[in-house]
């Protein structure tokens, strides 16, 4: 194994056990060791910009991020090409780090892009899945919840058909619809989806982030029917 790769791999490590500055450190070196060997035109520096970018992401440093999907992306369109799942999978993080800037116009943009690419290619992944709901849930964001609830749907049926209906994945967008549900009001629908995704998420450990916000949800949930019946 050459130190190049034990790098990669160390700083893949560091990412994966939190240690987000020295995962830092260890990709950037990486980044920059490829980019003096092979130019910053390759795609094996692409891929470089890509998980430095996902580390970015990680660590909630979206400015930071999304600079380098956009440089990832223009080697990517030129080396593979723009109509390939590798520039769909690039373009769906790209979408999702402006989604969290703000950006919900431009995010659009390159999610819908990125679902083209997918339906074209026929690749019902769980990637697509994921495109899928990362829309759904700036649609829920932008007040456009029957768009919202039909992707939603979309993205439970695929992650359904690979994964099954106890998957962490499909609990995890089956919360999404819950709280999309109790914008829409249908607060019996928002219970029924909050109790599911609840009871699927609770093997995989109850102290995620992701499990907390389910929690919320349906405290959320019982208020506003609460004020609905009481009127306070």
């Amino acid at each position: 194994v050459s130190s190049h790769d034990m790098r990669q791999k160390l700083g893949e490590m560091y990412r994966s056990a939190g240690m987000q500055q020295k995962a830092e450190q260890v990709l950037i070196k990486v980044a920059e060791m490829d980019k003096k060997r092979f130019g910053e035109t390759e795609m094996v520096y692409a891929e470089d910009l890509t998980r430095l970018s996902r580390l970015y992401v990680d660590m909630t440093l979206y400015d930071k991020a999304l600079p380098l999907f956009a440089n990832a992306l223009e080697i990517t369109k030129v080396k593979v090409g723009e109509n390939s799942i590798l520039y769909a999978s690039t373009l769906n993080s790209s979408a999702s780090v402006k989604y969290q800037l703000g950006n919900y116009t431009d995010a659009e943009v390159d999610f819908l892009k990125s679902i083209e690419i997918y339906k074209a290619k026929n690749e019902i992944t769980l990637s697509y899945s994921n495109v899928l709901n990362g829309l759904a849930t700036l649609y829920t964001r932008t007040i456009r919840l029957e768009e919202a609830e039909k992707l939603f749907l979309a993205s439970l049926e695929v992650v359904k058909s690979l994964k099954g209906e106890s998957s962490y994945d499909y609990g995890f967008v089956l919360g999404n619809l819950a709280y999309l549900y109790n914008d829409l009001g249908r607060y019996s629908e928002a219970d029924d989806s909050y109790k599911k995704a609840l009871a699927i998420m609770k093997p995989y450990g109850t102290n995620t982030l992701e499990y907390g916000h389910l929690i919320y949800g349906i405290g959320v949930n019982f208020t506003d029917i609460d004020i609905i019946v009481t009127g306070k």
